[in-house]
């Protein structure tokens, strides 16, 4: 007797948002290109995920490697995995029936890889995956799924340190900026009216890095950047040393938001050419920031937020025997580029 699909395997899925960007390089460079010729191509650059590790910070061994790749109907797909080395998790019991739920933590080592026996288990190394990104190329038509660790600006630095002069010397000295395609309501509103302002939050928090040994200033960063403006007004305030340690203890655990707004005074009509650009390319340029860390304003009065601005499409990311579906997944980043492309303007 045929077992049915669910005695078999056990499938799921589970809810994601693609985002649908464009990647500006230059010289009439294409990103899938690239791509290509460093990672797929006979003979390319880097043809195992050993040659593909990136670590961002100096020093550390935490890493992002590039570990999943391959081609669907000329389309690049490409799965961004980071690892924290050494990581460990803690499992925790939800029993209805305990007081207090229990707690364990597991290490890779309590971790068997399938398929493989305990002798053949001992050559290989092992470590926890904390996080996974996925991306479709077309040209340079990105679609990306993000995870709540790796953003698309980790991508861009990824792939700007692995196509660029230090690695594979493949970009020609240009560098890659991802920009949000607007989506059909963003060009309705567009069409009837201009951006009037732009209002960019960010979360504000103590910088850890800064170095207060002259005792002139606080130094504070906004959160995810390496904006300069709230230094420089933290500055002015002329904080010493000793009042800066004292507010950042104060400050543990705080919660603030930082509002930066460029906005046209007076009427859209009398702006130049090239403030209202300036506005243009604010509004489709700030692909690094959550879909509720900035807001564009209409001269008609309409606001949209980036979530509401950037073109998405809901994927179901299927899950059978705990590994994602790549070949369902490739196939619905493929969809989605495939119907936007010829209205996507690079």
């Amino acid at each position: 007797m045929l077992l049915e699909d669910n005695e078999l395997s056990k499938k799921q899925h589970k809810p994601r948002t693609a985002y649908y960007k464009i990647a500006k390089i230059g010289n009439n460079l294409l990103l899938s290109s690239l791509l290509s010729k460093a990672f797929t191509e006979e003979n390319c650059k880097f043809p195992k995920p050993v040659n593909r590790h990136y670590i961002p910070v100096h020093g550390s061994e935490d890493f992002y490697v590039l570990n999943n790749v391959s081609t669907l109907k000329g389309m690049f797909f490409g799965e961004l995995v980071f690892i924290e080395k050494d990581k460990f998790q803690t499992v925790i019991q939800m029993d209805d029936a305990l007081d207090i739920y229990k707690t364990t933590t597991v290490t890779v080592d309590n971790v068997n890889i399938e398929g493989l026996n305990e002798k053949e288990i001992q050559n290989f190394k092992k470590e926890f995956v904390d996080s996974t990104l996925y991306f479709g190329v077309t040209g340079n038509h990105i679609a990306v799924i993000q995870s709540p660790a790796i953003k698309t600006k980790h991508l861009a630095e990824y792939l700007a340190y692995m196509l660029g002069e230090h690695q594979a010397n493949l970009l020609s000295d240009k560098v890659i900026i991802f920009k949000d395609i607007p989506s059909e309501e963003a060009k309705k509103q567009q069409k009837k009216h201009k951006p009037k302002s732009v209002k960019i939050s960010q979360h504000l928090v103590p910088n850890p890095k800064a170095d207060n040994s002259s005792g002139q200033s606080a130094n504070f960063s906004l959160d995810g950047s390496n904006n300069k403006l709230w230094d420089a007004i933290t500055e002015s305030l002329g904080l010493t040393n000793q009042a800066s340690k004292k507010l950042k203890q104060n400050m543990r655990g705080d919660n603030f938001i930082v509002d930066i707004v460029l906005r046209i005074k007076g009427q859209t009509k009398d702006v130049s050419d090239s403030g209202q650009q300036l506005l243009d390319t604010i509004s489709t340029s700030l692909s690094n920031l959550d879909d509720d860390d900035y807001e564009i304003e209409y001269a008609g009065g309409a606001k949209l937020t980036a979530g509401q601005f950037r073109l998405k499409k809901n994927i179901r990311l299927e899950i059978i025997n705990n590994s994602v579906n790549h070949i369902k997944l490739m196939n619905d980043l493929y969809d989605f580029l495939e119907a936007n492309i010829s209205d996507a303007k690079e």
